[in-house]
């Protein structure tokens, strides 16, 4: 793994913890309070679908993360309902900055897996109409008989970096 995706992810990872915690703190927040808090003007406070979630924003600096608990428009984060729009909001940036939004599902999705031995390989196709992908993964098992359930699955991301356990398969990744 590269050290800027390994930072990215452990960046990620607290970002959800903290996210998470902040949820959690609005909610009993919101239970133990008798007072109501209004949503941003600009924004509205459900559902998420009905936020405005443009994927980029004018003026962007990326010399700094933004606040995640602001609105694209400077507005603050103050209820649970607030967040869940500005979670869209974080989306539609991610996908419009970084990575793109998500296709829709393939017309034509099928599977093959083969096994000779301790290794298989598992080739899965999809197609959109003309055009096919097929990607194709080994997987290692152990020898003997396998348990009632199959054998727990290592994904080894890179060739892996740690031993394989004994009665576990792997596939590198």
């Amino acid at each position: 793994m590269k050290l800027s995706t390994a930072i990215q992810v452990i960046l990620t990872f607290a970002f959800a913890q903290s996210v998470h915690a902040q949820a959690e703190e609005w909610v009993s927040t919101s239970s133990a309070s008798s007072s109501s808090v209004s949503a941003p003007s600009s924004t509205p406070s459900s559902p998420a679908s009905a936020c405005s979630t443009p994927s980029t924003v004018s003026g962007f600096n990326n010399a700094a993360l933004p606040n995640p608990f602001t609105f694209n428009d400077g507005t603050p984060v103050l209820t649970a309902s607030d967040w869940t729009c500005r979670r869209a909001q974080i989306a539609a940036l991610i996908q419009g900055y970084e990575a793109g939004t998500l296709p829709g599902p393939p017309e034509t999705l099928t599977s093959t897996f083969t096994q000779s031995g301790t290794t298989g390989t598992l080739a899965i196709t999809a197609a959109n109409g003309g055009p096919s992908f097929t990607f194709s993964q080994t997987i290692t098992f152990p020898s003997g008989t396998a348990p009632a359930g199959g054998w727990p699955l290592l994904i080894a991301f890179e060739g892996g970096s740690i031993p394989v356990p004994s009665g576990v398969s792997s596939t590198p990744f």
